[in-house]
């Protein structure tokens, strides 16, 4: 077995009643951000609040009111700015951050993807995608419109992860 994955053999695992679907968690440096919705609630947070712990992260739960999962709500532009549908989940949770507001007749606008130095954004989202880039963000746009129609976002459909040697 290789050597991370033998030092995460002893963690605790998530059981039921506690559930945690990806969707509702957002990292942003080390503070791990989790959306209480439909499909994740507060025994998932704490299970996962308790299993993170020991690597030095911070969970903080989210209220998401609006939609089905956090980062539908809300996902990170760097590390001190947030995309965000405040009408969706709980803006205070993210106390500290600089927070650039969805343009209201874009609400799944802040469902975006940030790789190395890229925002990916849906080109559906025009305005959001303007007030992206005016803020000096380099953006690149996709076609997701057959994906929107089964409720699906750039978050929704990657695993980013990041693999060091």
């Amino acid at each position: 077995m290789g050597k991370i994955f033998s030092a995460y053999r002893d963690i605790e695992r998530i059981s039921l009643p506690a559930k945690i679907e990806g969707g509702d968690v957002l990292k942003v440096g080390k503070k791990i951000f989790v959306g209480e919705s439909s499909r994740t609630n507060v025994e998932g947070i704490q299970a996962l609040a308790a299993i993170i712990k020991p690597f030095g992260c911070m969970v903080i739960p989210v209220k998401v009111t609006g939609c089905l999962h956090l980062k539908t709500g809300v996902t990170a532009l760097d590390d001190q700015t947030i995309l965000i549908n405040a009408n969706w989940v709980d803006a205070d949770a993210f106390e500290g951050f600089s927070k650039v507001e969805v343009p209201d007749d874009e609400p799944f606008g802040a469902n975006i993807l940030k790789i190395g130095d890229i925002v990916c954004m849906n080109e559906a989202f025009p305005k959001t995608m303007m007030l992206v880039k005016s803020l000096g963000y380099k953006v690149d746009s996709v076609n997701i419109s057959e994906f929107v129609k089964a409720e699906a976002g750039l978050t929704c459909m990657s695993v980013p992860f990041t693999c060091k040697a």
